[in-house]
């Protein structure tokens, strides 16, 4: 038995449907002479160029050491990687300090901190818990965060005061397309000699990418519902 054309053209675009539904295939459909120039603007100022755009529209994500800023001490990385879903929720499920706890990796708590000074009204003190341990042995870290909110693209963050040295980054939301965002993670850290050091190869080396990869099926949940 033959196929009719219009039967086999079916087939075809249905095949074509669950392809582009792979996020790994359809990150792949869109080329860097397919960003607008703001958008390779804004890579180019994170030092993301054609070939490590590449790597994380594949669907990787995508981690690089940066350099100490001069006076600072600690380790300097980042993280790339893909989010599903508009730049407004993707802002909203990075700004919502309360949720984060449900998803984010080692986080615990969150609470808002009264300022020594007044700030502007886009900028709070936070004070927020990390829990780290193998097994039975957990260490709490706290940190009380100076916090800047410029929705919908980045939230960034310097240490008041805390557990930790040293404790400032940001998150960083470059549209790519209306659906698709590419986030920045960047973070430096020195956890001084109040904390274990192996925290510092946790926050800086393994849980770059699961905090991505959190965020990604956050958004992508988000979505969906």
């Amino acid at each position: 038995m033959f196929l009719g054309i219009k039967m086999i053209k079916k087939i075809v675009l249905s095949c074509l449907f669950c392809l582009i539904s792979i996020p790994s295939f359809a990150n792949s459909l869109l080329g860097w002479e397919e960003l607008s120039a703001k958008a390779k603007t804004e890579l180019k100022s994170e030092n993301i160029d054609k070939k490590l755009f590449k790597q994380i529209i594949s669907g990787k994500i995508v981690t690089v050491h940066r350099t100490v800023p001069s006076g600072k001490t600690g380790v300097h990385v980042a993280a790339f990687g893909i989010i599903n879903g508009t730049t407004d929720l993707t802002y909203n499920v990075i700004e919502d300090c309360q949720k984060l706890k449900e998803f984010m990796p080692h986080f615990t708590s969150c609470k808002e901190q009264k300022p020594d000074t007044k700030l502007p009204d886009n900028e709070k003190w936070m004070e927020n818990t990390l829990t780290f341990g193998f097994s039975l042995i957990k260490f709490d870290v706290s940190i009380v965060q100076h916090v800047s909110y410029n929705p919908p693209y980045k939230l960034s963050w310097d240490r008041v005061r805390g557990d930790m040295k040293v404790n400032e980054g940001y998150y960083r939301i470059i549209p790519l397309t209306k659906n698709k965002q590419l986030l920045v993670y960047d973070i430096l850290s020195d956890v001084g000699r109040a904390v274990p050091g192996f925290i510092q190869s946790m926050l800086t080396e393994q849980d770059l990418p699961n905090v991505v990869k959190a965020l990604q099926k956050r958004v992508e949940e988000k979505t969906i519902n």
